[in-house]
């Protein structure tokens, strides 16, 4: 971009900036407001506020907060970042008071305040013509009653049967994972959780019909050594100071027991019955129970198959069915039987009913399954950025893509999924006048919604219930203009299991093997750089890699972790196996962490931050004459590092930073993208909420930093400083700064960022002056040459 388009970029921003400010200072105030006195804001002030802390003061507002009637907490809409309009306010009315205290006391006595005192008063100002009600909760909580003991008896209520006296033993042995404890809150909602979890306790020890509703819990707030008579002074003494120590520091005993009017068929314990599967049943036949013709078919274990198409494999079905006959009844049994058939593609309804046998302890399970339609087709457009290596390219690319997929959703007949995708994709020149990069993908993978095989003695039960087993095969097919064609041939086995929060992959093994044809221009880039003919050629891979993916979402704060190993001919046996091909050997390790915390009013903004750290080293390996060859200890260009894009380095276009702190031409034929073997990345941004445009699309801006760079691990004579050395990591380290502006569409994100290279360790020699300088860029201009970036992104890049 020249001088004159720079200016025209800063005239047009000061227009929106000064069109912003316009926008916000204009629409202060209130709108349609009614001619009687309204609401115009409310307050809820704790009193004493010095007896609880301040997490207990924010939580009690929060609280307090939820329990006002409608007509008294206000909203205001919010213009760019100042809430400022308040829109039809309601008429106030003092009965909503009153309506108010009472939800607020009620809220206060669920928590274990029962001592408090709720004060509401308002008052009137006139401005101009308008009325304006303030509202004001003066709230003091009172004493914070606690837990002193906590039983449970459950034989008491009802007449002794043996079932009773289980339960009561199942419940006393279980009180490590109780939810109350001496010394909590005395909270209806802890007391509520006991229960509940005390019934499940109940469900998955066989007492199927047990429910909440056969619990009750008693509490005394006095305390029955208070109540009773006595004669003996020294005694009276003691109640007195008991009642008094209460007082001060209120206390509540809990006894949890059962109804007295409880029904005691509910606590007969079942066994498991006769499993019967429909694996294609209609809707029509699950209601109507029409008589068709059925195959009946026995298996082992005890299963009877009832098919009216034969449309699957009965023996494949029973790894989804945790339902053994003759065991005891357990609910998370039945609710784990459930939840399987119910995610698996090939039905699209799934139902597991219970039907327990009248007068004995016997229950039967009907599992009603309706196949989906089995096959689907979809084509999808896209456009985006490639996510290969494609050495050469002219700045940032555009890339526009078209996906055809075919499915099978119950591949032979064993439910699992059979995928082909088909995948055509360009990359055109920042300049938009020619194709820079054409692909064309074609990919296979079946997925196994089970282990294959099924490892018994190998993984745990617990582990196998939610694996799932992936075979897969791809072939792609990159035509890099001016630079090279490439071939690259994939297939791999892969294991991935679900553990509480963490999602584990294993592929094993995981074959490559990328063929390429160099043309002119990578030649003379390789004649310019030598290391470039290790890293530019035929490869073959085996390799074996773990994965692991953690999500956890706690509150108003969200933390993803990951971390990547991948090791290549390890043992360096393939050696001898191909003498004369290019076989690859290193080991490569990623890890990344990444966080997002809501703040703001309303939590609709947030605090979004990210770390990347990888490495990738080369091993040497042993040649056919015995002796060990280190001639290429370098990655291959299929497996290197790079930064810059909307998704990383954003003040940097897609390869064009680094290696390191070094100084060399990003022309065609001396080093157009850079890339390495190690890659450090910090990103961190304040996602702020605008406005809600047209009601239904959200809008924010963003402020945000990023350092980071790349490296080799080794010394490369071509790329001076471009190793990584830990004394001259802050002089090597990258850093951008910027702004932008998101909106979210609800099926997508658009996101538009503005970054300036805030510090630049690795420009363009023209502009050497200005290396690692802060603040150096002073033009506005987009582009290589300019120290500003503009990123067009899809989603958040973290």
């Amino acid at each position: 971009m020249n001088v004159s388009a720079a200016k025209s970029f800063k005239t047009v921003y000061l227009l929106f900036v000064i069109a912003a400010f316009a926008a916000v200072f204009s629409s202060c105030g209130v709108k349609d407001y009614p001619q009687k006195p309204f609401v115009y804001d409310y307050k809820i002030n704790i009193l004493s506020k010095d007896k609880y802390t301040t997490e207990e003061v924010k939580v009690l507002k929060e609280q307090l907060d939820h329990q006002l009637h409608d007509s008294i907490r206000v909203r205001r809409e919010r213009k760019f970042l100042v809430f400022n309009v308040l829109k039809t306010p309601p008429v106030f009315d003092s009965v909503n008071m009153s309506t108010s205290q009472r939800y607020m006391r009620t809220m206060l006595h669920t928590l274990g305040y029962l001592r408090d005192s709720i004060t509401p008063y308002y008052k009137i100002d006139t401005v101009e013509d308008q009325r304006r009600v303030i509202v004001n909760f003066d709230v003091n909580p009172g004493k914070l009653f606690k837990l002193d003991s906590i039983a449970y008896n459950l034989l008491d209520s009802v007449p002794y049967t043996p079932n009773i006296d289980t339960l009561q033993k199942l419940t006393v042995g279980s009180l490590s994972k109780s939810v109350v404890h001496k010394g909590d809150p005395f909270s209806q909602y802890l007391i509520s959780s006991e229960l509940d979890r005390i019934a499940d306790l109940a469900r998955n020890n066989g007492y199927l019909r047990f429910g909440k509703e056969q619990l009750l819990a008693v509490w005394d707030t006095i305390g029955k050594s208070v109540l009773s008579a006595s004669t003996d002074i020294a005694e009276q003494l003691q109640q007195l100071e008991e009642l008094r120590r209460r007082r001060e520091n209120p206390t509540t005993d809990l006894e949890i027991r059962l109804r007295s009017n409880v029904d005691t068929s509910r606590l007969t314990r079942y066994y498991i019955g006769e499993v019967r599967i429909y694996p294609d049943t209609e809707i029509d036949t699950i209601l109507n129970n029409q008589d068709k013709k059925k195959i009946e078919i026995l298996t082992r274990n005890h299963y009877k198959f009832i098919s009216y198409r034969d449309l699957f494999m009965s023996r494949k079905l029973i790894h989804f069915i945790s339902l053994r006959r003759g065991e005891l009844y357990k609910q998370s049994s039945y609710l784990k039987t459930q939840s399987r058939f119910s995610n698996l593609p090939a039905w699209r309804l799934a139902t597991v009913i219970q039907i327990p046998r009248p007068g004995t302890d016997s229950v039967d399970f009907d599992i009603m399954l309706v196949p989906a339609k089995k096959y689907n087709a979809s084509v999808k457009f896209d456009i985006s950025r490639n996510q290969q290596t494609n050495f050469g390219s002219e700045g940032s690319l555009l890339g526009l893509g078209a996906n055809l997929t075919l499915q099978n959703k119950n591949f032979a007949k064993q439910a699992s999924i059979s995928s082909t995708n088909f995948r055509y994709g360009i990359e055109l020149s920042s300049r938009l006048d020619s194709i820079q990069t054409q692909q064309f993908t074609i990919g296979h993978t079946i997925q196994f919604p089970r282990l294959v095989p099924r490892l018994r003695n190998v993984v745990p039960q617990e582990w196998r219930e939610l694996a799932q087993t992936f075979l897969a095969a791809n072939v792609v097919f990159i035509d890099r203009k001016d630079y090279y064609k490439a071939v690259s041939f994939n297939t791999s086995w892969a294991y991935e299991f679900s553990k509480n929060k963490s999602i584990i992959g294993i592929r094993w093994p995981n074959v490559e093997f990328n063929l390429l044809e160099r043309r002119s221009q990578l030649d003379e880039l390789i004649k310019n750089n030598a290391t470039y003919k290790y890293i530019f050629n035929d490869g073959f891979i085996l390799s074996g890699i773990v994965n692991i993916n953690n999500i956890n979402s706690r509150d108003l704060l969200t933390t993803t972790k990951r971390a990547s190993v991948e090791l290549s001919n390890f043992p360096g046996f393939l050696n001898a196996a191909f003498p004369q091909g290019k076989v690859y050997r290193f080991v490569k390790i990623d890890g990344e962490y990444s966080a997002n915390l809501k703040v703001g009013p309303r939590k609709r903004s947030a605090v979004a931050g990210r770390f990347f750290a990888g490495l990738g080293y080369g091993l040497p390996f042993s040649r056919p004459d015995g002796k060990t060859d280190s001639s290429n200890l370098f990655m291959p260009f299929f497996r290197q590092y790079y930064g810059g894009g909307p998704t990383s380095m954003r003040a940097w276009t897609l390869r064009k930073l680094g290696p390191g702190s070094t100084i060399k031409s990003f022309d065609k034929d001396s080093a157009p993208d850079r890339f390495g073997d190690m890659r450090l990345e910090f990103n961190l941004e304040w996602r702020i909420y605008i406005a809600q445009l047209l009601g239904t699309y959200r809008l924010e801006t963003a402020l945000f930093t990023d350092m980071g760079n790349v490296w080799f691990i080794r010394k490369n004579e071509d790329f001076e400083e471009g190793e990584f050395q830990l004394n001259r990591l802050g002089k090597d380290l990258a850093v951008g700064v910027g702004t932008g502006f998101r909106i979210d569409f609800g099926f997508l994100l658009a996101r538009f960022d503005f970054a300036w290279k805030a510090k630049d360790p690795s420009p363009d020699p023209r502009d050497a002056a200005g290396q690692n300088k802060w603040f150096y860029h002073t033009n506005l201009g987009f582009g290589d040459t300019y120290g500003t970036q503009f990123q067009l992104g899809i989603n958040y890049p973290f």
